[in-house]
């Protein structure tokens, strides 16, 4: 199965390059959503940039609440910017910018200009703002300027527009921008120049191409574009603008410190959302203004890559994407992981070490895509062979001669073969879900076997073959061997059994024949001298537990020879066999009735109380006996001889016992037939002692030893 899927899984690249390419796109082509994961991404990833550890430098004189009640309504004359100035003359700050535009002349004080430029020429130190308008004509954007007065009076102009980002944050500025043949730095920057003088070209950010001019000359073009990081924690300190005015003494605290004038009143300025305000509060301009001068004063900018090193950076690491898993060729979690990771890295050393800003997570979900898409092929394809591998499993479960079922660790058949429900008469659906035990014992068979089986193998999780054959006498008689075999799950867990059920009825059946045959009458089909002697041995163990008799007869049929000399053997073999069956019909079920040899049987009678109990039977043996027997269309008369001894009376002894009622059915017959004699405790010695008489009068006869005496008073009696 694994090398069906591999090679199908490695060669489909483009599982890689299709979100790569469209992950690409959405991240050049400006996608919405992307843009604000991006942003977010850097606004998690800033916050890792170690701070300066400076103290801030900038402070921002707040046209407040405070100041519109004190000075009157806004906007104020530009004198009273000049007595502003003139008060901070003698701190003084090392500069002082306004994030006010002045583009329209004074229209409250027709020498407030002329007072107000006179007094920036005197600080030497103050930056005006500049800002694109929409120009009126609809041609596009125009700059607007402050009066000709105050821009050559003033140090610098900085340009305070903005970019707000699709989040609706305000983390984005341009250090330059230009319109028609003027340029103006930033007015964070220009402050910044003003503070520190740097040159152009060390400019950070990210150069944008300069459009064609239009014939007007009228368009507004921003360049070294950069991100700001906006530091939180970082305390900038508002003086109230007409508390500066009123007290000198507040105005000799922004010495040598670097001062923003803006508005801060509610109503006056929108303000911004940054990441440096929570809960939705806004940021006024002019504080902004103060916290991007702190963000380039201690390097908290960060310039964002190009669109070509963009596109260059995601192809290598979707390139080193799919090498890893061409090399690896199946799910490695910690790979995985480190290669996903690896745009977030790429961006995380590039923002702490170079100060620049890759968007890594167009790059970071076409990793994952290509994993999730490589992973959707690779199931499909495990998912297609675990089908294959299932069905040929089937069909060779089918075709395998034993029965097999599988179950769960509760013992529940979940599946079984057709061999399987062959043997226990029920369909693979009647048997999904039953217990094993229950369905073996509906079958006929010992459910506990089986269910100790499976038992011990949780318990070892080896498998266990079933010592007892089980047999099964609903489904036919048949007899199988089981055994089980434990299906471990992960981390080697048994999560259940197969079973696996061998027929081995032929051969049972077999033993069983061969066993019979071995210890039973082929004619008679009774037991046989073997089998007769271990029935009187349980029989008399039987016996003495339980204090009862055991009766062992020996039977013997009067004058059959006759009938084999007269009818033929055939003949006689069907008498014999009319004769076992009167036998084992006059007895007991738990009496045995067995065949000697020829025309003698035997029978034993177990658990008898008595003697008279015995001699009954004996009784009623004779007389099925003599009962005529219709035998191939003859008509037979029979009459037999039967010896009878007991045990434990006796002997304890099975040979001795029928030794004893044999002597005694030839004693019997002997005298009579037709009969039957009890063998007495002394019989077997007498035996002995009449076998050695007539051995001794043999020898004698054989050696001359025999001597005749003559009694004479007999022989007189018997003269005439």
């Amino acid at each position: 199965m694994t090398t069906s899927v591999q090679p199908a899984a490695a060669s489909a690249w483009w599982h890689w390059w299709l979100p790569g390419l469209l992950a690409l796109a959405a991240t050049l082509g400006g996608f919405g959503p992307l843009q604000r994961l991006d942003l977010l991404a850097f606004d998690l990833l800033s916050s890792l940039a170690p701070s300066s550890g400076q103290a801030p430098g900038a402070m921002v004189v707040a046209i407040d609440e405070r100041s519109l009640q004190q000075l009157g309504r806004w906007p104020w004359s530009r004198g009273t910017h000049a007595q502003l100035l003139d008060r901070l003359h003698d701190a003084p700050p090392q500069a002082i910018a306004f994030a006010i535009l002045f583009d329209v002349p004074d229209a409250l004080d027709m020498g407030g200009d002329s007072a107000f430029a006179a007094a920036i020429g005197r600080s030497g130190r103050v930056v005006l703002s500049v800002a694109p308008v929409a120009d009126g004509n609809g041609a596009g954007l125009r700059a607007a300027l402050p009066a000709p007065a105050l821009s050559n009076a003033a140090a610098a102009l900085g340009h305070v527009d903005v970019e707000i980002d699709p989040d609706g944050l305000l983390r984005r500025t341009y250090l330059t921008a230009e319109a028609g043949t003027s340029h103006w730095p930033a007015l964070p920057q220009a402050v910044a120049d003003v503070v520190q003088p740097r040159l152009a070209a060390s400019l950070p950010g990210l150069r944008n191409d300069a459009p064609a001019a239009p014939a007007n000359g009228r368009i507004w073009w921003r360049d070294h574009e950069v991100l700001l990081r906006l530091d939180p924690t970082l305390p900038i300190e508002r003086l109230s603008y007409a508390d500066i005015l009123n007290d000198p003494a507040l105005a000799a605290r922004l010495a040598n410190r670097t001062v923003f004038v803006g508005v801060t009143a509610a109503g006056i300025d929108s303000g911004f959302a940054t990441t440096a305000v929570q809960h939705g509060a806004l940021m006024p301009a002019v504080e902004y203004h103060a916290r991007a001068f702190e963000a380039l004063r201690t390097g908290a900018v960060f310039t964002p890559l190009g669109r070509l090193t963009i596109a260059l950076l995601t192809l290598i690491a979707l390139a080193i994407g799919a090498l890893t898993h061409r090399r690896y060729q199946r799910l490695v979690p910690g790979i995985e992981l480190l290669v996903t990771g690896l745009p977030l890295s790429i961006c995380l050393a590039l923002l702490l070490v170079g100060g620049y800003w890759y968007p890594p997570v167009g790059a970071t979900l076409a990793l994952a895509g290509g994993y999730l898409l490589w992973a959707a092929a690779r199931f499909r394809l495990t998912w297609s062979d675990l089908l294959l591998t299932r069905r040929r499993a089937e069909v060779t479960l089918a075709a395998v001669a034993d029965g097999v079922m599988s179950v769960d660790r509760e013992g529940r058949i979940d599946f079984a073969n057709p061999v399987c429900e062959t043997l226990l008469g029920r369909s693979a659906p009647a048997l999904r879900g039953q217990s094993i035990r229950g369905v073996l014992a509906a079958a006929g068979a010992d459910g506990q076997a089986v269910q100790d089986g499976l038992d011990r193998c949780f318990a070892q999780r080896n498998t266990i073959e079933i010592d007892a054959p089980v047999r099964l006498g609903g489904a036919g008689g048949r007899v199988v061997r089981v055994s089980v075999g434990p299906i471990l799950g992960a981390e080697r867990k048994v999560e259940g059994a197969v079973l696996a059920l061998s027929d081995i009825s032929a051969t049972v059946a077999a033993s069983e024949l061969l066993h019979h045959q071995a210890t039973h009458d082929a004619m008679t089909d009774l037991p046989n001298r073997l089998l007769v002697r271990d029935r009187i041995e349980q029989s008399m163990a039987g016996a003495m537990r339980n204090g009862t008799s055991v009766g062992v007869m020996f039977v013997d049929l009067d004058d059959f020879k006759r009938i084999n000399d007269s009818f033929g053997h055939p003949t006689g073999d069907r008498v014999l066999c009319a004769v076992a069956e009167r036998l084992t019909a006059a007895c007991r079920g738990s009496d045995t009735v067995g065949r000697w040899g020829g025309d003698e049987f035997v029978v034993v009678l177990a658990e008898l109380p008595s003697a008279e109990a015995i001699e009954f039977v004996a009784r009623k043996l004779l007389v099925a006996l003599s009962e005529a027997m219709n035998i191939d269309d003859m008509v037979f008369h029979l009459t037999a001889t039967i010896g009878i001894s007991r045990g434990p009376q006796d002997s304890t002894d099975p040979d001795q016992l029928l030794g004893m009622a044999d002597t005694v059915m030839y004693r019997v017959k002997q005298r009579s037939g037709n009969s039957y004699g009890f063998a007495s405790a002394d019989m077997t010695l007498l035996s002995r002692q009449r076998m050695e008489i007539e051995t001794g009068l043999r020898h004698a006869l054989d050696n001359g030893e025999l001597v005749v005496f003559i009694n004479r008073r007999s022989k007189s009696a018997m003269a005439p």
